[in-house]
């Protein structure tokens, strides 16, 4: 049987030696990861959870739009249940979420979701439709041509001057002229006022910002795609009692049936 330290190599780097794990290595965490997962499972099944006297602390991965427009009611209720208990909300999105995940930063995840680990598990909450937001109160629905000839702010983690609308508008032979491109949602009420440039953002976000008197949100001018919004977690993960209670929360808040969201009240 080989050792453990059969499976590591050893590499030098600026800083020092560095070991790393072998293809052998990844070879037997594969076949080990079902083992532990049983193991992990069968020992969260004798452990009960009282949210009302539990002091424990969660660790989610949310996108900026959901703690904005998803997260506050669900955080209401949650203090309510179990005024113990501790959240820690960690940045994600479509790009990090398998690797925030695999690292154990979070237990579970709410954003946009492409490729997962083959032991992560995925429900959707809701299909996202798209809104535009506006500093400028609106006298009419916006046209086409003037969604097109308006400047234009993209929300985007990476630095990126384009997105999904893009996608959209090139399939129907438009173009518009990004000026702002920005890393978080928050930002946008204070950097568009006493602007005419306009925004596109979740449904939830933008009604939660207009709710709060913040910028003003509309349809989109063209016909869109909705985007699912969903909750991922690891399979290791899925039969733990306060797990299984914090999902239940997201799903209760965050799904499709719960209108986002009551903010000013």
């Amino acid at each position: 049987m080989a050792c453990a330290t059969c499976s590591m190599t050893r590499c030098s780097s600026a800083w020092g030696i560095v070991w790393m794990p072998t293809a052998r290595a990844h070879e037997i965490l594969k076949h080990l990861t079902p083992a532990l997962d049983a193991m992990s499972t069968a020992l969260s099944l004798t452990t009960d959870f009282d949210p009302s006297v539990s002091k424990m602390t969660f660790r989610i991965g949310l996108t900026d739009d959901v703690e904005f427009g998803l997260f506050p009611a669900m955080l209401k209720a949650i203090r309510e249940e179990a005024p113990g208990v501790v959240i820690v909300v960690k940045h994600v999105d479509y790009l990090n979420i398998s690797e925030v995940l695999m690292s154990g930063d979070i237990t579970v995840g709410v954003c946009l979701t492409r490729e997962l680990p083959a032991n992560a598990k995925r429900k959707t909450l809701r299909n996202m439709q798209p809104r535009l937001v506006r500093a400028d109160k609106p006298r009419g629905p916006m046209s086409i041509d003037e969604y097109c000839s308006r400047p234009h702010v993209v929300v985007s983690h990476v630095a990126s001057i384009s997105s999904f609308a893009d996608e959209w508008l090139t399939a129907l032979g438009r173009k518009r002229q990004v000026v702002l491109s920005v890393p978080q949602f928050a930002t946008l009420p204070a950097l568009m006022a006493g602007t005419d440039m306009i925004s596109g953002l979740s449904d939830y976000a933008a009604k939660a910002m207009s709710a709060l008197g913040l910028l003003y949100d509309e349809p989109l001018p063209f016909p869109t795609p909705g985007l699912d919004l969903s909750m991922t977690w690891l399979s290791v993960m899925d039969s733990d009692p306060a797990e299984r209670w914090l999902r239940s929360r997201i799903e209760e808040f965050m799904g499709e049936r719960q209108e986002a969201p009551a903010l000013a009240g």
